[in-house]
């Protein structure tokens, strides 16, 4: 049985303030993720804009559940 299922959660939506404030904060971790994936040979921009589109994409297509920018 799924999680949700046995216990409901909670969702809350966070204005868009709030959201770019919390985006603006934590940039550094996606800039370190980045970093670490390109120190490893790997297509870290790539990877986070591949993230971002999909985020993008999402929220479109399910406009009553925003996913993270």
């Amino acid at each position: 049985k799924r999680l949700s299922e046995k216990k409901p959660i909670e969702c809350i939506k966070l204005s868009e303030e709030e959201t770019a404030r919390w985006l603006d904060k934590t940039q550094y971790l996606q800039d370190e993720h980045v970093e670490q994936l390109e120190n490893k040979g790997l297509p870290g921009k790539e990877f986070l804009n591949a993230i971002k589109e999909t985020v993008e994409r999402l929220n479109k297509e399910y406009p009553d559940v925003q996913y993270g920018n």
